[in-house]
């Protein structure tokens, strides 16, 4: 260890025991080499233990004095925020449980709020707050949503009972029977890990995909010896964009799966355990209930030979039914039975007890960390041997056609999946494989998703040819077709932006803020004159509270309290900049009058244009957009709902998105920073004028596009745009690459 001399207040504090050791040290040299002088002695112990000579002489001084001692233990100060009696913590404790009873969620903001007002008067803020929660023995974790109360209720109590009885006596017997246990999962096709090590820019991380791909079902079952071999069932879910697996199972699916996959391949004497979903409990004699009919309640008698008149009522026939009704019996449960199994199902809200849960959670763990940190596909079934026949595809798709489905081949397995092949049409297309052709069975969940192909292209039915094999370049330099020949960044006007204003000018300037000034003051003035006397709040409306008003709106956003409502903005626990800017009696009237266009004109304007009330103030917007920045090689299409259930004529409904009403707009922005380069809204057909043979997709892009058209920047989008004619019009009349699913 180098030679450590500490000065002053600073210097290395050394224990007693270290001490001692240094100074035998010195002790010993000293006997081992009599001729040397003091110092070099002193030297020599400072090599060997590491410490300064510096702190050896005041070693030296101490026992010579007689007083080696430690340096004194450092004690931890008691924080006096922390330091509070048993009345304030059963204080903060009811105050707890307060917002439990108001039915409100309490959070660290709202009970620093209570607890600083008197009994308590809490000096501390967030993170003391913070600590003595913890101290008190409350956690931040994730509740069970009252699935402990379901699971004490009387019924479940007993069917709880009965299953663990039931377990005990079968394991207790002299012939006990072997326990299967079976359930199913799902897993995306491309699974990756929730966290990992990376940098703070996260530079480095898993090869993350787009999108979770397509979703798989899994059927297993096991025991004491592990998976039941030739058990596995795995297919790929129709409903891809459900919550879970449950939709895409079915009675008939489960039940193939049953008496194909797993009866033939377990002991004899099984005991089958499994849960009560709906697939597991298909009833045999199902008796008629309440919303039965009544011809349906009177075939049900006669079926089992029971007394009855025409002339009873339904109540009558119901009361007959329920006197007569047997124990339901489930199909698997019978179909079991005849191959000398039973089945014991699980007690409801208890999927604890299934021990193959616990092998789900693994099995999912481990294919995460897989496909993160593979080049593969994502997650796909085994591939057939390449020296097999290649499979067939699965029947196409039927109902709506999209954009491309011609020239989409079917999937093939590889590291990268297909790409365009540049062989042009004319030549010998590969042999195309046979396709099947009529009605889907239920069995065609069977065929693999993945193929492999003997030839290294195919055809589509356009005649486009297409590789089954990644494409591979040994150049090393950009291709010229990639180079952007622009500087990126923002504009000379942007740049000499320097305070918000000037910014926020760069994109609302004068002339966008008078034209909606005239038409906003022309409304004002017609709703003025309902009124004998003109209030503060109905003046007319100026370019300087006209630019605060839309400053409020960018504000809101900014503070994310877009989602509150006018008054909870304005309240005192709200931010004080909206009540300094206006009333919030001012800011309502301003919302009901705000106006953008002249409406004498607009009902002729608005029978070609549905976006005529504002189309002008937004044209104006896009085309500063557009100036003030240029947009890095890298552009993305992609479409976004914006929230709004008012009256529109174009407003949509699409209920796989999180707000599902709102106004559909198609925007063009740039990869590296997210700056919107270009927008058109939706307005259904005739959003844009297409060119004959194009589609929607087609021609948004186009528009979007076409201020940097021959720029050899790279558009990306997803599948819903994207055509083998589209890519091929960009690349070759536009000059811009594409890159999509």
């Amino acid at each position: 260890m180098a030679e450590n001399i500490q000065t002053g207040a600073h210097r290395q504090q050394y224990s007693s025991q270290t001490k001692l050791v240094a100074l035998s040290v010195h002790q010993y040299l000293r006997r081992l080499h009599p001729s040397f002088a003091e110092g070099d002695i002193d030297q020599e112990t400072a090599t060997a233990t590491g410490i300064s000579v510096r702190s050896l002489h005041r070693f030296k001084r101490e026992a010579k004095e007689g007083c080696i001692s430690s340096p004194p233990k450092k004690r931890m100060r008691k924080s006096p925020v922390l330091s509070i009696d048993t009345f304030e913590e059963e204080c903060i404790r009811r105050v707890i449980t307060s917002f439990y009873e108001r039915g409100e969620i309490p959070t660290l903001k709202n009970i620093l709020e209570q607890v600083k007002e008197a009994p308590i008067s809490f000096k501390g803020q967030k993170s003391s707050l913070y600590k003595l929660m913890k101290k008190l023995g409350f956690r931040f974790k994730k509740t069970d949503k009252g699935r402990h109360i379901l699971m004490e209720r009387e019924d479940i109590v007993l069917t709880r009972c009965t299953y663990l009885r039931k377990v005990k006596e079968n394991r207790d017997s002299s012939n006990p029977r072997p326990e299967i246990y079976m359930g199913e999962t799902w897993v995306s096709q491309n699974e990756c890990v929730d966290k990992c090590w990376t940098t703070v820019e996260e530079k480095l991380g898993p090869k993350v995909k787009s999108g979770r791909g397509a979703r798989y079902i899994i059927v297993h079952a096991g025991g004491m010896d592990g998976f039941v071999p030739g058990g596995l069932h795995m297919f790929r879910s129709k409903n891809e964009n459900k919550g879970d697996y449950h939709d895409s199972m079915n009675h008939n699916t489960f039940r193939s799966w049953l008496e194909n996959n797993l009866l033939p391949n377990i002991p004899p004497r099984s005991l089958i355990i499994m849960d009560n979903a709906s697939y597991h409990c298909k009833v045999i004699n199902k008796a008629p209930t309440q919303s039965s009919r009544k011809n349906e309640i009177i075939e049900w008698l006669e079926r089992n030979d029971l007394p009855h008149s025409p002339l009873h009522t339904k109540p009558e026939l119901l009361h007959q039914v329920k006197k007569n009704k047997q124990k339901e019996v489930y199909e698997i449960d019978d179909i079991a039975m005849r191959h000398g199994h039973e089945v014991l199902r699980l007690p409801p809200y208890h999927c604890q007890l299934n021990p193959i849960e616990l092998i789900w959670a693994r099995v999912k763990e481990d294919i995460r960390k897989n496909i993160s940190n593979s080049n593969q596909n994502g997650l796909q079934p085994s591939p057939t041997p390449a020296s097999a026949t290649p499979a067939e595809p699965g029947p196409r798709r039927r109902g709506r056609r999209h954009a491309g489905d011609d020239e989409v081949p079917p999937v093939v397995a590889g590291p990268s999946g297909l790409q365009p092949s540049p062989t042009p049409a004319s030549a010998t297309p590969a042999e195309p494989v046979p396709r099947r052709r009529g009605r889907r069975h239920a069995s065609d969940d069977d065929v693999p998703p993945v193929v492999q192909y003997r030839t290294s292209t195919i055809a589509s039915v356009s005649g486009f040819q297409w590789s089954t094999r990644p494409q591979t370049s040994s150049k090393t330099r950009v291709a010229a077709r990639n180079v952007v020949h622009e500087t990126l960044g923002p504009t000379h006007d942007a740049q000499n932006a320097l305070s918000y204003r000037e910014c926020f000018n760069l994109f609302w300037n004068d002339r966008m803020i008078e034209e909606v000034r005239e038409w906003t003051n022309a409304k004002i003035r017609q709703e003025a004159a309902k009124y004998g006397r003109v209030q503060v709040t109905q003046a007319p409306v100026t370019m300087l509270e006209l630019k605060a008003f839309i400053g409020i709106h960018i504000f809101a956003g900014s503070q994310k309290d877009n989602h509150m409502s006018t008054r909870e903005m304005w309240q005192v626990t709200s931010s004080p900049v909206y009540r300094a800017v206006m009333s919030v009696g001012r800011f309502e009237f301003l919302i009901n009058c705000l106006r953008f266009d002249d409406p004498d004109t607009r009902v002729e304007r608005r029978a070609t244009d549905k976006f005529a009330p504002i189309r002008k103030i937004w044209d104006i917007f896009s085309d500063n957009c557009r100036r003030m920045y240029t947009p890095s090689e890298h552009l993305c299409v992609d479409e976004q709902l914006v929230a709004f259930r008012g009256r529109c004529p174009f407003r949509m409904y699409i209920p796989l998105k999180p707000a599902k009403y709102g106004l559909k707009i198609f925007m063009l922005t740039d990869n590296e920073t997210k700056y919107l380069c270009a927008a058109i809204p939706y307005l259904g057909k005739g959003t844009v004028e297409s060119v004959f043979g194009e589609n929607l997709g087609h021609t948004v892009i186009k528009s979007l596009a076409r201020p940097y058209f021959r720029s050899n920047r790279n558009i990306t989008a997803d599948n819903w745009f994207m055509s083998v004619p589209m890519v091929t019009d960009l690349l070759t009349n536009c000059g811009l690459p594409m890159l999509g699913q």
